[in-house]
């Protein structure tokens, strides 16, 4: 009797698995994605811990600190130039002063509008927290867009965003911005999302172990 080759029918039933697989994955991001979008208006707040390697990832990642002389920042943000929370964030009081002034790393990422990836490339091109500062105080908060210029984002600058926006991915289950990263004051990393509640954003930026801003102390 003539044996039945079957390494074709299992070629193709692997080929099969894998790219279901593929597009099962592919479909999970895509829903974290469409849920930051829809909470990216009227986030509030929610947190979580994060582990030490989570903590190296994001300390590696290209931001625009809001002030200098931090030799180890203890605060990150992670912003979509055009999120209208995040413009609430930026005006919010901690300890009676703007959220904008406290000392922390701005990091951009893109998912909410087609221009996001050119203006946070020339925001993190331009290197300055006052681009970052004239995005969300001349934020147009009908058209939900910040007041950045967008530009052509090269090899490059697209690698530095899309790292830091597969890390902002994996920090929860369901990633938004504006969203903190930050070491309490016993050295433990947390992710906190949102721009409420104004006692816990007090709570961030005073047990922030490498301030430096006396205000904050």
């Amino acid at each position: 009797m003539r044996k039945q080759n079957y390494l074709p029918f299992l070629r193709k039933v692997t080929v099969g698995f894998l790219l279901f697989f593929l597009r099962l994955m592919r479909h999970k991001i895509l829903n974290k994605l469409l849920l930051a979008v829809a909470l990216g208006g009227s986030i509030c707040a929610s947190a979580k811990d994060i582990n030490q390697d989570q903590w190296r990832k994001v300390i590696q990642l290209s931001g625009v600190p809001s002030v200098s002389g931090m030799d180890a920042p203890s605060v990150y943000v992670f912003f979509d130039p055009n999120c209208p929370a995040t413009a609430k964030l930026f005006r919010a009081n901690a300890n009676g002063k703007s959220f904008a002034d406290a000392p922390a790393v701005w990091i951009p990422v893109y998912y909410m509008a087609t221009d996001s990836l050119g203006k946070a490339v020339s925001i993190l091109r331009e290197g300055k927290f006052s681009a970052i500062r004239t995005n969300f105080t001349l934020y147009d908060t009908q058209k939900k867009s910040g007041a950045t210029a967008p530009i052509v984002a090269d090899v490059g600058d697209k690698q530095k965003i899309d790292k830091a926006k597969q890390i902002w991915i994996g920090l929860t289950n369901t990633p938004a911005t504006p969203m903190i990263v930050y070491k309490d004051k016993l050295g433990a990393g947390h992710v906190h999302l949102g721009y409420n509640p104004p006692e816990e954003l007090e709570r961030i930026i005073s047990e922030a172990p490498n301030s430096h801003i006396r205000e904050y102390q």
